[in-house]
């Protein structure tokens, strides 16, 4: 008997339906080319409209520049400028007296954003070419609440430890003919077997701080179908599920969770070992470090330009002096020229014509150069380029000499700068990184445990069990549930090793090298530090010492000049020779006014370089305010702690250990009256210091004024012969919070060309 093998048997019918499909077939390729090419020919083709054509809308290129459409409001403080000042019109001016203190403070509540004294007309000023990387206020919170992986703040780690909750509910029918017996559930062959379906799951997870999880989860599935060999012709099948999961070896425990998050949550090569809660908290001390870094750098800035301010005034008067000189000198030369006295050749007024418009175009320099430091003054201030108001510096430069023990301002450099702070504070994070790394040359074993009770019923819920089919009745699944006798348990370890482990010993390597890195940079910064501060020490010592020199220099030049203008009157001496004593006098006067700034300019830097300088301007850095539910919590938490009992057998324990420290105290860097007799420093009474010049009208370094004090005393001729050595810390007392452009001091109108002076104070002049 031949057998038909069902590759070869073809159905009479098999013919005409291949050739339809055929057909069916070369009609949609068909189909498809002549829409490719219609797509390919309509760009050639007229096109007929009905109304005028408006051509704004063609483009003959794909790249070109546009903006974008953000509308945010444009800073007053930049449209509400006036016309820049200028020498080439000079007109009436208000002047504004400001204080160092009241400067300081508008710094300070302008400065949402940190700017640099360098960074103005640079190329490479942060604030154009990268803003979004300029230091700023904001820092702290957008480190706290970052979430990316790298620059995860507190709040993004925590979130690892949060319940999650997963659910779904799907439903579904199917229809398929079965074409054997024996799998379609005892319909004949060809029939079509039905089925509607319903899946409804439920899943709890909780991260635990041991770096295990527990879970609870809820399956129900429903499946109806005409299967005739089904027990119910629909039925409802599900569990309830609790699952419990353990390192043992590598990730286990607290602290490596804490320092590298939950090892489950961690991607090989990507997340590394720093994205625990631990290091998130390290990463915000990191940026609040720099950003006190860089408001001392702002604060220096600020007060060199105040000083630079305060000397630009002095040139310019100084230079308007020697220009009114020349004219005066010009006139009395012209004057004998005309009466035909003696000393009034052409060449003679030749000669003090050009000396006065040279001292002329000095004049205008100084008065250019006074508005570009006015102007870079209230750049930092965040103030209006121009308000129809011109800034002088009113507070009195500090004369008295400032003496700093020089171990105690060391030991305040060491423990105050805030870049050995930031350096520590990643040394300390590489140090957590690499303990937690350590952790993972060990293999991966988990203990792995889950625990089900199953449900089965005709009908979800049902008044009673009996099904009417079986003995037990399983008519509600619900009352399988609840009895609970169908169960179900699993119990044992996984284990994932790789072999070699070479990803784990690289990370171990890589993190002690960068840990090596940063102990030797450590060491490297606190020498840089200490010679820093051993420089503006000696700078600041050298310039006392020019101060004192340039001072008797300028005495010693104003009495040459005194002499030679008598010499003059009675034509003893030369035209050349007095236009050369004024010019010296003005070169004497400008040098020491040069050197007093540069004294108290170098006087800050000592501070800066200590990094006390917003200690000493009482500049403290707070976070906002907290929620009023965050206060009573807190309350509640210190209320539990308070009422503790002190663990004196030493039972418990920190995981990581404690790594924040105290506070270092601020050290008064004033050199003590005697260190065998008192171990604390005090500061020196004052001691006689020597005169500059040993006449009468040599000036007298008085006590120097605080911060705070709005006084504009004058350095007066004095005939006493001691002065202070010993200059207080200086402590500032801001004034109350002036607006954004605060309220100007009462002032007068004066032409900024003939009349400006600055303020009292510096040198004897009535």
């Amino acid at each position: 008997m031949s057998k038909i093998s069902p590759s070869k048997y073809k159905h009479p019918g098999d013919n005409a339906a291949r050739t339809r499909r055929l057909a069916n077939v070369r009609v949609g390729l068909l189909l498809l080319v002549s829409l490719a090419l219609l797509g390919c020919m309509s760009g050639g083709k007229k096109l007929i409209y009905f109304n005028k054509p408006k051509h704004n809308y063609y483009k003959d290129a794909v790249a070109e520049v546009e903006y974008p459409s953000v509308y945010t409001e444009t800073n007053p403080e930049a449209v509400a400028s006036l016309p820049p000042r200028s020498i080439k019109q000079l007109s009436d001016t208000d002047l504004w007296d400001l204080s160092i203190a009241e400067t300081i403070h508008i710094a300070m509540a302008n400065s949402e954003v940190i700017k640099q004294s360098a960074q103005f007309l640079s190329p490479q000023n942060p604030l154009l070419n990268n803003p979004l990387g300029a230091d700023s206020i904001f820092d702290p919170a957008i480190q706290e609440t970052g979430v990316l992986i790298g620059n995860r703040g507190v709040e993004a780690a925590l979130a690892d430890f949060d319940a999650t909750v997963t659910t779904s509910a799907l439903w579904g029918r199917n229809e398929e003919v079965q074409n054997s017996i024996f799998s379609s559930g005892g319909l004949p062959a060809g029939s079509v077997l039905t089925q509607e379906t319903a899946a409804f799951n439920t899943r709890l997870q909780k991260q635990l701080a041991q770096g295990g999880s527990f879970a609870v989860s809820n399956n129900l599935n429903y499946l109806g179908s005409n299967a005739p060999s089904r027990l119910f012709p629909s039925a409802y099948t599900g569990s309830v599920q609790a699952e419990f999961r353990q390192p043992l070896m590598a990730g286990r425990g607290a602290e490596f969770t804490r320092i590298a998050g939950p090892i489950g949550n961690n991607l090989a090569g990507v997340s590394g070992v720093n994205q625990g809660v631990v290091i998130s908290r390290i990463n915000n001390d990191i940026v609040i470090s720099r950003l006190q870094t860089a408001l001392n750098n702002m604060m220096l800035d600020v007060e060199d330009l105040y000083w630079n301010l305060a000397l630009a005034y002095r040139v310019y008067d100084s230079q308007k002096m020697s220009e009114n000189f020349s004219h005066q000198i010009w006139r009395q030369i012209a004057a004998r020229q005309g009466e035909s006295f003696d000393g009034g050749g052409y060449a003679q007024v030749s000669q003090a014509r050009a000396d006065y418009y040279s001292a002329r175009e000095r004049a205008q320099t100084a008065l250019n150069d006074l508005y570009d430091a006015e102007l870079r003054l209230r750049r930092m201030l965040g103030l209006p380029a121009n308000d129809g108001r011109l800034i002088r510096p009113s507070t009195e430069a500090q004369l008295a000499e400032f003496i700093p023990d020089w171990d105690l301002a060391r030991l305040n450099a060491l423990s105050q700068r805030p870049e050995l702070r930031q350096t520590k504070w990643e040394i300390q994070s590489l140090e957590l990184q690499h303990k937690a790394a350590k952790s993972l040359l060990k293999p991966r074993i988990d203990f792995v445990s889950s625990y089900n009770v199953n449900s089965f019923g005709d009908h979800l819920r049902s008044a009673n069990d009996n099904d009417g089919v079986t003995g037990q009745g399983f008519d509600s699944a619900m009352e399988s549930l609840t009895a609970g006798e169908q169960t179900g348990w699993n119990l044992g370890f996984e284990a994932s090793v790789p072999i070699g482990q070479r990803t784990a010993h690289a990370r171990v390597q890589n993190l002690e090298f960068t840990l090596r890195k940063a102990k030797a940079v450590l060491s490297i910064q606190e020498k840089e530090i200490c010679d820093e501060l051993a420089s503006s020490i000696s700078q600041m010592e050298g310039f006392y010492v020019r101060a004192k020199t340039n001072f008797a220099s300028r005495k010693a030049s104003a009495d040459f000049l005194e002499a030679e203008e008598e010499n003059f009157k009675f034509s003893r001496t030369s035209l050349d020779q007095l236009l050369r004593a004024r010019l010296g006098l003005v070169e004497a006067e400008v040098s020491f006014f040069q050197s007093v700034v540069q004294y108290n300019q170098a006087i800050a830097e000592v501070h800066h370089r200590q990094g006390i300088l917003l200690k000493e301007n009482n500049i403290t850095m707070i976070e906002g305010d907290w929620k009023k539910e965050a206060y009573a919590q807190s309350e509640r938490r210190e209320i539990a702690r308070a009422h503790g009992w002190d663990d004196d057998l030493g039972l418990l324990h920190s995981e990581p250990m404690e790594f924040i420290g105290p506070e270092p105290p601020l050290l008064d860097v004033h050199r003590p009256e005697s260190r065998q007799e008192k171990a604390e420093p005090q500061p020196v009474r004052p001691a006689p210091m020597p005169v500059p010049v040993p006449d009468a009208d040599a000036p007298v370094a008085r006590k120097a004024p605080t911060r705070s004090n709005q006084s504009t005393n004058s350095w007066k001729k004095a005939g006493a012969q001691a002065a202070p050595r010993i200059v207080n810390q200086r402590r500032l007392t801001p004034p109350p919070a002036p607006p954004s452009v605060p309220e100007s001091a009462p002032s007068f109108t004066r032409t900024v060309d003939s009349n400006v002076q600055p303020a009292s104070g510096w040198k004897a002049r009535d």
